[in-house]
């Protein structure tokens, strides 16, 4: 189900992305002429900015004991 945030966490949360997505220069400088061109540019960093934050969090495997929350060191 999905969760509400208050509005100021999710305040954060976009302004954090969009700050994000400033680090790709061609986005920045609107390099590309055509919307349709851009959109798709800004599509594929948002994509690239999910997936480093993806790869980047813990697996918590059940199966797996050392890895549990209680362990962890």
């Amino acid at each position: 189900m999905l969760q509400l945030l208050p509005v100021s966490r999710a305040h954060n949360l976009v302004e954090r992305f969009f700050n994000m997505i400033k680090q790709y220069r061609r986005i920045a400088t609107r390099y590309d002429k055509l919307a349709a061109n851009y959109l798709a540019f800004v599509k594929l960093a948002a994509i690239r900015i999910w997936l480093r934050v993806y790869e980047s969090a813990p697996c918590l495997d059940q199966n797996d004991k050392s890895e549990s929350i209680g362990n962890r060191r």
